[in-house]
Order: C-alpha cells, then sequence, then structure tokens
C-alpha cells in the first residue's frame, strides 16, 4: 500500500500543473501569416505613410515573385547611404513564414517608436 502512494505523492506535481494550465490551454493565439500579395500590400502601405521609408524591389525568388527591401531612415539626417547602417533579413528560407512577419513588425517597430527616432537620424536600417 505505501508503493502506491509514494508513486502518487511523486507524480501530484506534474498533474497539479497540468489542471492549472488547463484553462489556458485552448486559449492559445493562433497564428496568421501574410501571403506574399498581402506582405507586398502592407509593405508598399508602410513606405507611403512614412517619409522614413522606402520600398524597392531587388530581385525575385525562384517562382518569380519579388523580393522587397524597406529602406528606413530620417532624411532629415543627411545622405541615407553615407551612413552607418543595419541590414535585417527575413524569410531566407521560403517555407520559414515567421521571419516575413518579424521583419514587417520590425519595420511597423522603427516607424511609430519613439525610441527609434534618433536612431534613424543617424543610421540607415534595410529590412529585406
Amino acid at each position: 500500500m505505501r508503493t502506491r502512494w509514494k508513486c502518487v505523492s511523486k507524480a501530484w506535481p506534474g498533474w497539479l500543473g497540468l489542471w492549472l494550465l488547463a484553462p489556458t490551454l485552448g486559449l492559445a493565439q493562433e497564428a496568421v501569416y501574410h501571403d506574399h500579395d498581402a506582405l507586398t500590400a502592407e509593405l508598399r502601405s508602410l513606405a507611403d505613410r512614412s517619409p522614413a521609408a522606402t520600398l524597392e524591389s531587388i530581385g525575385s525568388s525562384y517562382e518569380g515573385r519579388e523580393i522587397w527591401m524597406v529602406e528606413i531612415g530620417d532624411p532629415e539626417g543627411g545622405a541615407l547611404e553615407e551612413r552607418p547602417a543595419l541590414i535585417v533579413v527575413g524569410n531566407l528560407e521560403g517555407d520559414h513564414l515567421i521571419g516575413s512577419e518579424l521583419a514587417l513588425e520590425t519595420i511597423r517597430f522603427l516607424l511609430s517608436a519613439e525610441e527609434a527616432v534618433e536612431t534613424l537620424t543617424r543610421q540607415t536600417i534595410y529590412v529585406v
């Protein structure tokens, strides 16, 4: 009899953890990724709304889709091509969609965050 209770007493932390998590198991956020057309539209929209961003095609994929680069920098800070620069590349593999979503969110952050204003005056950021 003691052996059975010994096993139960060792297992109860795991069961307790599962029971505590159970209410949230069905509430996970569902990932929704942009297809190429929706991503292109979103990039164009961001570039059109901000004087600090320009959208440029730098080539095409194996299947003929545009590869987009967004150049981000405050034009009042001097020539963008003469500043120190950082390149952010997402989605190196066609089936790794999270990379393009993270790149998109990086662009959104840089164009909207007050913390990025000084950086964009001194540096240029390229997001591919």
